[in-house]
């Protein structure tokens, strides 16, 4: 279709340009030798010589003498808007084009001003033998015939190969080039679209798909709010009981509950398939709610090359950290742990990037680690890097007794999960479900949120600490009624 729209196009953008035809004077340049064989040499000369013609064809002092002589039917500027030179070799001659709307015009024109060319360059070379003859005889020599003679011979000759002829197809508009571009534009604009289309179609858009195309658990779903107060990317802590970031959060919270209820252990990472994928945000925010309903967390942050906890964190720092307590040093982890101003939670951050850290995270000084975190806390959580780039996470896999996947709505790429879900099968470690993170829901149906709260449509709403839903038509008739009483 857009190949056919490309070519329509080109072809009534053709039919709107005016016509503009081209007619060609070709002028033979030949530099005298002084003899009657050709030379290397003259071919040379003659190359140069053409140069020089094809800039002075079009020069302003002789298109002057053409206009000033009433050769044309142009003022000097029209005149410089039609006319252009080009050169060729072998042979070496000046191609004079003029450019018109009426053919005979074009022709007409590119005739007379070859003609008056010829006669123009010639009348300047008699110039010079006049001045020589005088610079001559000013001198005291009376015998310049030998030098006219040889001035003569050195006379260039400059002739018109053949008559103009008129042209009978115009150069603008290029109706089949033009079209035929158009249709390769239409076939780039296709072919770039389709991809487009099949790497948006590609991508992780709702729940429920994870849920059709992978049979996992959606853990629960964060939504991308475009209140800045609202913004997803911040801390739980800095937001109030009831505000939206803060239910996505417990809802998670409730889901990895009864997903790690089936499950031996209390050790579980946090990955993504990619970066940017908001794990790091969504660990951290889940952590402060784990230990809102009073357990002991501790968050560790093992991603050693792009470490991020302790961004998310305030008076958190980087150094120490866990890639201290791995390094073959007898740094213990209660030297290293930091509070995270949360009740309850615990942070152990990156430490310093290690040269080595896929090797860290395989030795047994963290298996040792994670027994001792067993016993101090009842949830450990790891974030981990991404899957797909690096081995880290597949490594860290064989440690934990679950994993969960975020994943960026409208970014994700279904095959970006379907690798990474493979890499962490292999390590046989269970999987404990999807977030969707960062999830615009539709306006109409499916997932949605509406007024100060987030809900699934199927019904359910977080309710007031009464018990009594805020959303819903008797929500919506409540606001009302106390806007009207206020009013």
């Amino acid at each position: 279709m857009l190949p056919a729209l490309g070519g329509a196009a080109a072809f009534f953008y053709s039919a709107a340009q005016d016509e503009v035809y081209e007619a060609h004077a070709t002028l033979l340049v030949r530099a005298s030798s002084g003899t009657f064989t050709a030379t290397a040499g003259s071919f040379r000369q003659s190359d140069e010589l053409a140069s020089t013609y094809r800039r002075l064809v079009t020069a302003r002092p002789f298109l002057e003498r053409v206009v000033e002589a009433e050769l044309v039917e142009f003022e000097l500027s029209g005149l410089e808007s039609v006319v252009s030179s080009d050169t060729l070799s072998n042979p070496p001659v000046v191609e004079v084009k003029v450019r018109h709307g009426n053919p005979r015009v074009a022709t007409e024109t590119a005739q007379a001003v070859a003609e008056e060319f010829i006669e123009y360059t010639i009348e300047q070379r008699l110039g010079e033998i006049a001045r020589l003859q005088q610079a001559a005889t000013v001198q005291g020599i009376t015998n310049t015939d030998a030098l006219v003679s040889a001035q003569f011979a050195a006379i260039d000759n400059l002739s018109l190969l053949e008559p103009v002829r008129t042209p009978t197809s115009p150069v603008v508009p290029k109706t089949t080039q033009n079209i035929l571009l158009g249709v390769l534009l239409g076939l780039v604009l296709a072919t770039g679209g389709a991809i487009l289309l099949e790497s948006m179609g590609d991508s992780i858009k709702s729940p429920d798909q994870i849920v059709e195309l992978f049979g996992l658990s959606n853990l629960g779903v964060v939504p991308r709010w475009s209140d800045s107060d609202l913004d997803s990317s911040k801390i739980l802590d800095r937001y109030s009981g009831t505000s939206p970031p803060a239910e996505a959060y417990r809802q998670l919270r409730t889901n990895l509950e009864f997903a790690a209820a089936t499950q031996d252990g209390s050790v579980f990472m946090i990955t993504s398939p990619s970066p940017g994928e908001g794990k790091s945000t969504t660990v951290t925010n889940l952590a402060i709610a784990i230990a809102q309903t009073g357990k002991r967390t501790i968050l560790l942050d093992a991603d050693f090359r792009r470490a991020s906890l302790h961004h998310n964190l305030p008076d958190i720092n980087r150094e120490p950290g866990l890639s201290n307590i791995l390094g073959g040093s007898d740094v213990g982890w209660q030297a290293v742990v930091q509070a995270s101003g949360q009740a309850g939670l615990d942070v152990i951050t990156a430490g310093p990037t290690p040269p080595n850290p896929a090797e860290l995270l395989g030795s047994t000084g963290l298996q040792n680690l994670i027994n001792e975190l067993k016993v101090a806390y009842d949830l450990v959580l790891f974030d981990t890097p991404p899957v797909i780039p690096v081995a880290d996470a597949s490594i860290m896999a064989s440690r934990v007794n679950g994993a969960v996947m975020v994943v960026e709505a409208f970014s994700t790429r279904t095959s970006a999960l379907r690798s990474a879900l493979g890499t962490l099968n292999n390590s046989r470690v269970h999987m404990l479900g999807v977030v969707v993170n960062k999830f615009k829901p539709p306006r109409f149906g499916g997932y949605g949120y509406h007024g100060d709260n987030y809900y699934y449509s199927s019904g359910y709403h977080y309710g007031e600490p009464d018990g009594s839903a805020r959303n819903g038509f008797l929500g919506r008739l409540r606001k009302i009624a106390n806007r009207a009483k206020k009013g």
